[in-house]
């Protein structure tokens, strides 16, 4: 999220925390597990001095940061990420999921208008940053494979959920996309709501099996199909 949001002052000495229980209990946080968070984001509209292009083009994992001592990618943590295997796939399939859904441009539209703006706010940025940010992403990431489009329908999106790998997809009309990377797979999860069943997947897979991983190798279709569940 900073890094769609362009956030770049932050770093491992300034603007984030690092932080544990004590307790250690198994009460919320009370686990003691090391956890860490960004604080006074300042981001899309922050001042020339940060940014000398215009907001949706930052490269925030490597653009420098003048209040900071390294850039993103020289962070400790963010270094660390890059040197695992599964984090960094964690990371990426992460980064499209909230790319996909969270930022989704009919959502942000939607939000946009609620407060009186359109996508052309502030020099077009939410129209123009998925852009940068796939380019971005491939770049730090060393991304070798193509972009290419995830479609899911539904017939019964009243009748149950669908999570495309950390995100519950929205179906309320029927139909669902996005785009993933095929340097990694995905993986797809149906969820019937009380009262109703999970029938299986059509498309791209054909299986009663509920939850699965697809490699992306072009274009997927899949339709989840849902049902009243039988109580016979």
């Amino acid at each position: 999220i900073n890094y769609l949001l362009s956030n770049v002052d932050f770093c491992d000495d300034k603007n984030s925390i690092m932080w544990r229980s004590t307790n250690n209990s198994s009460v919320g946080y009370e686990d003691g597990r090391w956890r860490w968070c960004i604080y006074d984001v300042d981001s899309i509209e922050n001042s020339q001095e940060i940014r000398d292009c215009p907001a949706a083009e930052v490269n925030v994992f490597t653009h420098p940061m003048p209040y900071c001592t390294v850039p993103l990618q020289e962070t400790a943590l963010f270094h660390a990420l890059l040197e695992n295997p599964q984090l960094h796939q964690q990371f990426v399939t992460s980064f499209m999921d909230i790319l996909n859904n969270n930022l989704a441009y009919q959502k942000v539209e939607a939000v946009l208008r609620d407060h009186g703006y359109t996508m052309d706010w502030n020099e077009s940025y939410f129209r123009n940053r998925p852009t940068y940010a796939v380019r971005h992403l491939a770049e730090v990431f060393a991304l070798t494979g193509t972009l290419e489009t995830v479609t899911v329908t539904s017939r019964q999106p009243e009748m149950g959920d669908v999570y495309v790998n950390t995100s519950c997809i929205d179906l309320a009309d029927g139909t669902w996309d996005g785009q993933y990377f095929t340097d990694y797979p995905i993986t797809v999860r149906a969820v019937p709501r009380e009262g109703y069943a999970f029938l299986g997947w059509k498309g791209a897979a054909n299986t009663t099996d509920p939850a699965m991983t697809l490699t992306i190798d072009g274009a997927i279709a899949l339709e989840a199909v849902f049902a009243p569940q039988n109580n016979d």
